[in-house]
């Protein structure tokens, strides 16, 4: 994830934990939840860009969204 993305989960999971709090829940279950959520929103990203780059190993194409294969597009190289 880039630092700006991890910096808006940061904060939208201590907004989260902050209204847990204002729920009337103690603080140690509210910053327990909070860090919870953030392992598990990292392991799930994670887990899922690996996927994705073990089935895409080249990438996508911009402008069409083909898989790219032998570092060309199929519909986009074929076209020029």
């Amino acid at each position: 994830m880039s630092a700006k993305r991890e910096w808006i989960l940061i904060a939208g999971i201590l907004l989260f934990m902050i209204g847990l709090l204002g729920a009337g829940l103690a603080l140690i279950y509210s910053v327990i939840f909070a860090v919870g959520i953030y392992v598990a929103v990292k392991v799930y990203v994670g887990r899922r860009q690996r996927k994705i780059t073990k089935e895409i190993p080249e990438g996508i194409c911009i402008h069409c969204g083909a898989k790219i294969e032998d570092a060309k597009c199929p519909n986009c190289d074929g076209i020029k």
